[in-house]
């Protein structure tokens, strides 16, 4: 009864629209891990969100980076590195909202096999469209869906409008003022952000490494669609979790 509760929340959760898409992609197979995932990532957040709000925002991920550290190096649970944008080729199962509770994680399994490739995201597809073939975003084909709630869109369904239009602000900013990192924009060092958790100014593109220590996208489509599509050789990104058999 309970794993119907659930699945009727994360049925809820994307939408009609979302599951029937997903399972007509999808082998039945990557369907249910699909599902499983969803549901998994939206348990574990709430139960974090809970003991965020009970010990207050800063103690709890305090207290998360000295249980983190016991198995990584305390300069590794925020870490920010450059990387080539186009060495991003699979998704991680990390979700996007879990970005933050999953900082400096060492996990086990298969997780970093069998992955969508981000170059396959309805996202990305469409920007490739937009900037390159200059195509109006009213008639390209993954906004139309992304419109009606059928396929995974960074913004609700009813939101897709208005972040289209920050796509298009943050895109002519790129193309005029260069990459920028969180730290160049916001005027204050890593370290210190981090001292303060200060997240905006952490907020860099996230990924996951794999066990051969190549990243996989967590969060942060709309500057690693740009910064792919722009040709950037470099861009900054922050590690949210690992591969524990991760060869260094």
């Amino acid at each position: 009864m309970a794993l119907m509760f659930d699945l009727s929340k994360l049925y809820k959760m994307h939408g009609r629209k979302r599951i029937k898409y997903e399972y007509k992609k999808r082998s039945f197979q990557e369907f249910l891990k699909w599902l499983y995932h969803g549901l998994k990532a939206r348990m574990a957040v709430k139960l974090h969100s809970l003991l965020s709000d009970i010990l207050g925002e800063e103690r709890y991920f305090n207290a998360l980076k000295r249980l983190r550290c016991r198995k990584i190096r305390e300069d590794e649970f925020i870490e920010l590195r450059k990387i080539d944008p186009d060495t991003v080729e699979y998704v991680s199962p990390t979700r996007e909202k879990q970005k933050w509770y999953s900082t400096g994680k060492l996990k086990n399994g298969g997780w970093d096999k069998g992955l969508d490739r981000y170059n396959d995201l309805p996202f990305h597809r469409a920007m490739i469209k937009r900037v390159k073939e200059d195509i109006k975003w009213d008639e390209i084909e993954e906004v139309q869906e992304a419109r009606k709630g059928g396929i995974k869109w960074p913004g609700k369904p009813y939101n897709v409008d208005r972040d289209i239009q920050k796509t298009e602000e943050l895109l002519e900013n790129i193309k005029e003022n260069g990459y920028r990192s969180q730290e160049e924009i916001r005027n204050i060092s890593y370290e210190e952000a981090e001292k303060n958790w200060d997240f905006k100014a952490l907020n860099e593109v996230c990924v996951d490494l794999d066990r051969n220590g190549d990243p996989l996208f967590v969060d942060g489509r709309h500057r690693l669609s740009i910064a792919k599509i722009l040709g950037i050789d470099e861009i900054p990104v922050r590690i949210v979790m690992r591969h524990r058999n991760l060869k260094k």
